[in-house]
């Protein structure tokens, strides 16, 4: 509905309001007043006429003939008649003679006349003065009320006709007016492309005033609701600026690895939004040296690189030492030259990190020229991005280069775990094969260790195999392998070398540990000496478990059962005695999986914060000649001849059994290798056992282990999430003894890990290093929401340690030894 129409509407409703109120006055004034006429009128003809009657009774007239006489009074307009007393309507006798009632549209009056004297002659029963009868006169005034009934109307119509006229064309003109500067509003809004059009638009509002107040009002809004619309629309596009900016900075394995190019390629976008000439990243290397990235976005003059190089000295001098800051430059246009008259000011943001030692500062050089409110917070959320995602770039890197260190090397002496031994001694034996050279391998054991460690302490015990690993290191060839295999014993590769070559470099570490003076608490000093089995490949062996089982199991038990300090190589008998035992136990293993007579052994692992036995490990032994037979002396042999996922299948659904006899409810952890869980019917047969026993899949938790090398991640990352889809949990084994650990929580759905064992003794022993590790695991595994399990945990100090660190599991011989019975008491931790 159009302005006006809604005017022209109200006008009529309040016209008629108005107008029904003024003419029913109007009326019910001309009705009073006529009634008021016809009564003084027939006041003054009703005794008359009256008169006129009472001489025609005195003349001897009867009803009939006064009847008559009456109607000769009767006119339109009037009635009369003669009332007996009989009739009379209720009245007061004592008042006056003549009384009104009110009809529609007449006046009824009555004059009532009273017994004369001579009147009593023919009127018998009545005395004098008593009411007699009445003369009746109805006056009538309908054609009069009907006259001005249509005056009124017509005097009615013609005055609304009259107002509603000039309403509708007095409103259209002033609707025109009024509605002409909100419809040059709407115009420019039609016209306008975009949004930003609209706001940017400076002839808005440039429009003459309507003098009238409400809407001047109205149209003043309008222009004030624009301006704070233009406002946000900038705030806005700043804030989705961030977003963007944000968006860019997830940190990625190609953001971290290629961060300086990244940051690069986002200072295009920063300067779409805010003029930076450039922004700076400088951050601690080492011994309070720093290095500093300058991103620029147009090519600098020598002149300006300089100078912004020495305002970074001078701003940061005050909060960083440092003894140098080595400077590197990045452009992004190459093509444009920054002027030299260019205006700016720097805004930093620092960082200082203790662990890891991180400290830096993130800085831009903004242009002083025009800097908005709004700009000046976009510049704030700049920085405070640039230095959360650059300082965690070095942060990440530096825990990740200190992960990677100890994940392949031994806490403690620095040389090679025995992670990577393994894979180095594949390695050589490839190499080896392929180009058709040999290799040794020698197995170093120190003497009496045990007395060490019980005589002096772990302390002194620790810093005799640091000074062994020491002298190993610098007594082998340049390109001979050092690494630490486990407690007191050491391996290295020998790459190109034959028996004889081998035995030499074994002699002289022999005897440069046995030259060894080491002074112990009790100020006495201790000698060393070692017992080393070496083999060469390929005479002696060609894979890795039969050179190692061979220089291990038999050629140092040879050298310990000889006295010990010596040297001890294979001769043919030993190789075909060790070939046999090995046939030997391959045939004892085929003949327990055919007789099922492999044995599960529960290990438990508690909560260390209630005491509660939350969980258990399923351990494989076998019963051989009536011994127990741990998994470490057969598992390689195993996985060798491919018995070891049907001893897998067996070991579990033992398990299972007795897990529901003793109502066993926990987690149940399954040692699986890799390479088990990519078998085809692997998914089918793990269905068919739990189904079997009715144990849920959600409580079965394998372990991952890397006792065989998967290079097909993908291919085991698409099992393994099948396995998850029925409900199954994985666990990473020893985690952080190897890099493939940090591979497996990447790729795959991990709910588990069981921190490596030689960091929680570490940890018991107050080693830094172990604690340094422990504190990263613990980080990285709370931000992934990832269960921490500690291996080797054996008294309660550690236990204490390891509630401290957040770890919520323990597993190990203080709790609990594995025991073929899967029932477990509640301890007090």
């Amino acid at each position: 509905m159009k302005v006006y129409h809604r005017m022209l509407l109200h006008a009529l409703l309040g016209h008629i309001l108005i107008s029904l109120l003024i003419f029913g006055v109007i009326f019910f004034f001309f009705k009073s007043a006529m009634e008021k006429q016809f009564l003084q009128t027939a006041r003054k003809e009703l005794p008359g006429i009256f008169k006129a009657l009472y001489l025609g009774m005195q003349l001897g007239f009867n009803r009939e003939e006064l009847e008559k006489l009456l109607n000769g009074f009767q006119r339109e307009g009037v009635e009369l008649r003669l009332l007996e007393k009989k009739d009379l309507p209720k009245f007061d006798e004592g008042k006056e003679e003549i009384t009104r009632r009110e009809t529609k549209n007449a006046i009824e009056v009555i004059f009532h006349f009273r017994a004369k004297k001579d009147c009593l002659a023919c009127h018998k029963g009545i005395k004098e003065g008593e009411i007699l009868g009445a003369l009746q006169g109805k006056f009538s005034y309908k054609q009069e009320m009907q006259e001005l009934t249509k005056f009124l109307i017509f005097l009615y119509s013609f005055i609304t006709l009259l107002i509603l006229g000039g309403v509708y064309f007095i409103g259209k003109w002033q609707t025109k007016k009024m509605l002409q500067p909100l419809n040059l509003i709407g115009q420019k809004i039609q016209e306008a492309q975009r949004f930003s059009d609209l706001i940017e638009s400076k002839e808005l509002f440039q429009i003459a005033k309507t003098n009238l107040d409400e809407i001047d009002a109205f149209i003043k809004l309008i222009e004030n609701y624009v301006n704070s619309v233009k406002k946000l629309a900038i705030d806005r596009e700043v804030f989705m600026f961030e977003l963007r900016l944000m968006e860019k900075f997830i940190l990625t394995s190609e953001f971290i690895k290629d961060w300086k190019y990244h940051i690069l390629s986002l200072f295009r976008e920063i300067n779409e939004i805010l003029a930076i000439p450039f922004l700076f990243a400088l951050f601690y290397v080492e011994d309070e040296i720093y290095d500093c990235e300058i991103f620029w976005y147009k090519k600098p003059s020598l002149i300006i690189k300089e100078k912004v190089e020495q305002e970074i000295k001078t701003l940061i001098k005050d909060y960083l030492t440092f003894n140098a800051i080595n400077f590197s430059h990045n452009v992004l246009i190459q093509e444009e030259e920054i002027p030299s008259t260019i205006f700016y000011s720097l805004k930093t943001k620092k960082i200082i990190l203790e662990s890891p030692a991180i400290g830096g500062v993130v800085g831009v050089g903004v242009s002083t020229a025009t800097t908005s409110e709004t700009q000046e917070i976009a510049i704030e959320a700049v920085l405070t991005s640039l230095l959360n995602v650059i300082g965690s770039i070095k942060a990440i890197t530096k825990y990740t280069k200190e992960i990677e260190f100890y994940a392949t090397r031994d806490p403690l002496t620095h040389l090679y775990n025995q992670r990577v031994f393994w894979e180095l001694l594949h390695y050589e034996i490839e190499r080896a094969t392929r180009y058709g050279y040999k290799f040794g391998l020698l197995i170093l054991d120190i003497d009496n260790f045990k007395w060490v460690n019980d005589s002096f302490g772990h302390s002194f015990g620790d810093r005799v195999l640091q000074e062994i690993a020491r002298t190993i290191e610098n007594h082998k060839r340049k390109g001979d392998i050092c690494c630490r295999y486990g407690g007191d014993e050491f391996t290295l590769i020998l790459p190109h070398c034959d028996l004889e070559q081998a035995f030499s470099v074994a002699q002289r570490i022999k005897e440069a540990i046995a030259n060894l003076r080491l002074q112990a608490p009790d100020n006495r000093s201790v000698f060393l000496t070692v017992s080393i089995g070496l083999v060469v490949f390929p005479e002696h062996g060609k894979s890795a478990q039969e050179l190692f089982g061979l220089a291990d199991t038999l050629l140092l038990q040879r050298a310990k059962a000889e006295g010990k300090d010596r040297i001890v190589f294979p001769t043919p008998q030993d190789i075909t005695f060790y070939q046999e035992k090995q046939k030997e136990l391959i045939f004892l293993l085929k003949e327990a999986v055919e007789k099922r007579e492999i044995i599960p052994y529960f290990q438990p692992i508690y909560d260390l914060k209630s005491g509660e036995p939350s969980a258990c490990e399923i351990l494989m032994r076998l019963k051989i000649n009536e011994e127990i037979m741990p998994a470490g002396k057969f598992i390689d042999l195993a996985e060798s001849v491919g018995l070891v996922s049907t001893m897998d299948y067996i070991n579990l659904e033992k398990a299972l059994m007795l897990i529901k006899e003793t109502n066993f409810d926990g987690y149940l952890f399954v040692n699986m290798s890799p390479k088990s869980l990519i078998i085809s019917d692997f998914l089918s047969k793990m269905q068919q056992i739990i189904k079997k026993y009715n144990y849920p899949p959600d409580r079965i938790v394998f372990e991952l282990t890397e006792r065989e090398t998967v290079k097909n991640l993908r291919l085991l990352q698409e099992f393994i999430k099948a396995l998850e889809y029925y409900g199954f949990h994985f666990c990473i084994d020893d985690f952080g003894s190897g890099y493939s650990s940090f591979q497996y929580i990447k790729h795959f759905g991990v709910s588990h890990v069981k921190i490596e064992g030689e960091f929680v003794v570490g940890l018991a022993k107050d080693n830094l290093i172990d604690s340094a590790i422990l504190e990263s695991i613990t980080a990285l595994c709370k931000r992934l929401r990832i269960k921490m399990i500690a291996e080797f945990v054996e008294n309660q100090e550690v236990i204490q340690k390891l509630r401290d660190l957040g770890v919520e599991y323990g597993q190990g011989f203080f709790l609990g030894k594995p025991s073929p019975s899967p029932q477990f008491p509640k301890l007090s931790l």
